[in-house]
């Protein structure tokens, strides 16, 4: 538990060894490291005071997304969960307010970040992907729908954690070489070249000063140099023609003078750490461990078993089946769905079908209206802004004999929503 007593700490640089994540905690007059064991072997939280050195570290996504997400929050809380390896962080930027949570199921991690900035609540589970709260999802019973609190785990460590003795361990293992001299000469050879098209672009005031004396007419040669700089104009074309070519190199070099003044920056700074060592070749570290993570589907059309459908998951407990033609839209009715399970179609017009599971009961409000609308609308090829749409329980339906995809149905309601442009952001794709 962080001490309210003292200023809450900010979450600066994080780093990342193969093994263990390194989040800067900057207190008043010092900082501490928090470590986070990636698994296999490499688990839970621990406080160093020194960060991961620079031959040792590597970059993969799960650093990627805590820069992106938890670096430069204010940390409130620190607390374990549930009596087991779960952990989670309580801080906030600005107005938006975070948990990232970790639990150590095992030998693996499973993470997840739970985002609430204003009226919008939705949780990235690196096991399930992003998904929105619904009903009465928490943080806690979709970290128990994983197992978390069955084994307690709460118990006096046998050994600390000591960022000497794991940085002397890699040491031992590690091979680390100074780049090879053959380096340098690319990078000599780099800053000649960037250096003599600088000089060449800066020659941009030059020229604009000789084109606007006056009386100064330009060469009327296709080809000819001005200050040293090469142009080929069309002999047919009038002076205010070629000047116009002129002034467009003109233009073009003084936007090139910037760009070009960065990159020799950034690579004199560049080379400047292969000189001084600061870059190195590793081998030996080992594989880096990674959390156990979802893959990301794209949206394409997936089939099973000659059935063209998408499912998606927008909650714990909550998903979407969309059929994509007629005799898919029979299978899900008879095969995916419960009769309690809701089904939807767009009044009036022709469209999928969608079927609704709901095994927590969230309440079918008008955000989650929305959504659906926007699903069936873009699968469906709807191009109104507002869907008019119609849904009851899938009991409520009688399938029309010998015309397939064709349904009768009763006690149903309809409701118009405006479609949501972000909806793909909302949920996940299972299949």
């Amino acid at each position: 538990m962080i001490d309210q007593r003292v200023r809450t700490p900010v979450l600066q640089k994080i780093l990342s060894s193969p093994h263990y994540l390194s989040f800067s905690m900057r207190l008043p007059g010092k900082s501490i490291y928090l470590y986070v064991g990636r698994g296999e072997k490499y688990e839970g939280i621990f406080f160093g005071q020194k960060t991961i050195p620079t031959e040792y570290r590597i970059r993969d996504r799960f650093i990627e997304f805590c820069r992106k997400y938890v670096q430069g929050g204010i940390v409130h809380k620190i607390e374990t969960l549930l009596d087991d390896r779960l952990v989670n962080i309580y801080f906030t930027k600005r107005d938006a307010h975070y948990n990232f949570t970790l639990f150590w199921k095992g030998r693996e991690l499973y993470f997840s970040l739970e985002e609430k900035i204003g009226q919008k609540h939705r949780i990235f589970c690196s096991w399930l992907g992003w998904q929105e709260f619904m009903g009465n999802n928490d943080l806690i019973s979709i970290y128990k729908s994983i197992g978390a609190g069955n084994n307690k785990a709460q118990r006096p460590q046998n050994k600390e954690f000591n960022e000497e003795h794991y940085f002397e361990d890699l040491r031992k293992n590690v091979d680390v070489h100074k780049f090879p001299k053959r380096k340098k000469k690319f990078f000599q050879r780099k800053l000649k070249n960037i250096e003599t098209d600088l000089l060449k672009v800066k020659k941009w005031k030059i020229l604009k000063e000789i084109i606007e004396q006056e009386g100064y007419k330009l060469p009327e040669d296709y080809k000819f140099k001005i200050e040293g700089i090469p142009f080929k104009i069309d002999v047919n074309f009038n002076e205010f023609k070629r000047r116009d070519i002129i002034y467009k190199k003109i233009k073009a070099f003084r936007n090139a003078e910037g760009l070009l003044e960065d990159r020799l920056s950034r690579t004199r700074e560049e080379f400047k750490k292969w000189v001084s060592g600061d870059v190195f070749i590793v081998k030996g570290l080992g594989k880096t461990i990674e959390p156990v993570w979802k893959l990301v589907k794209d949206d394409l059309v997936t089939k099973k078993n000659d059935v063209n459908r998408k499912v998606y998951l927008i909650s714990s407990g909550v998903e979407v089946a969309i059929g994509l033609d007629s005799t898919s839209n029979d299978w899900l009715r008879k095969n995916w769905s419960k009769k309690d399970d809701y089904w939807f179609h767009i009044d009036g017009d022709k469209s999928s079908h969608l079927f609704l599971k709901n095994t927590i009961d969230a309440p079918i409000d008008a955000k989650l209206l929305q959504l659906i609308g926007s699903i069936i609308a873009h699968h469906s090829n709807y191009s109104g802004e507002q869907v008019p749409l119609l849904y009851t329980q899938v009991k409520n339906l009688k399938a029309v004999k010998g015309a397939a995809g064709k349904v009768i149905y009763k006690k149903e309601k309809r409701i118009d929503v405006y479609i949501d442009p972000a909806w793909k952001e909302r949920i996940s794709i299972i299949s």
